[in-house]
């Protein structure tokens, strides 16, 4: 295998990779793209006035991640923009601010996210026909995101 150095402080390049020389003996430098591509959603299926319903999000650079139910992610936003609360959500920040509204999330791939139900709905937490409904997704792999979807509440 040839080396080449480059004179940059013990950085050197062998076989297409970057080692790092510390004490003489070569190290790897991991290498990361130069941007993370974010996730895009192309659509979104209808959104019903209903705690069980199928909402399908399909689109590209979702990552994967297990199902889940009942529960807040830190890579799903549901915002109900006209009715003032939201749902899926937890943003896993210093104040550990979480939606009382969960979300089950049947599956979840890198093309596609269904969500079937919602957990404390109700009072002033439901859907209501017109409602602006704004929805963020993140990828769990890269963090990259969020995307975002603007729809509307079916009649």
């Amino acid at each position: 295998m040839a080396i080449l150095g480059l004179g940059l402080a013990g950085l050197t390049v062998a076989g297409g990779g970057l080692l790092w020389l510390q004490h003489g003996q070569p190290q790897p430098v991991p290498l990361r793209p130069a941007s993370t591509p974010t996730p895009s959603i192309t659509s979104v299926s209808l959104i019903i006035p209903a705690q069980y319903q199928t909402i399908t999000i399909t689109g590209s650079g979702f990552g994967t991640q297990p199902s889940f139910t009942k529960t807040t992610s830190n890579y799903l936003r549901l915002q109900d923009e006209t009715g003032a609360w939201e749902a899926g959500y937890s943003c896993g920040c210093s104040n550990n601010q979480t939606d009382v509204v969960g979300v089950t999330v049947s599956s979840w791939t890198d093309n596609q996210i269904k969500i079937t139900g919602f957990n404390n709905y109700g009072n002033s937490w439901v859907f209501q026909p017109g409602d602006k409904v704004i929805i963020s997704v993140w990828n769990p792999q890269t963090h990259a995101g969020p995307t975002q979807f603007t729809t509307t509440v079916a009649d």
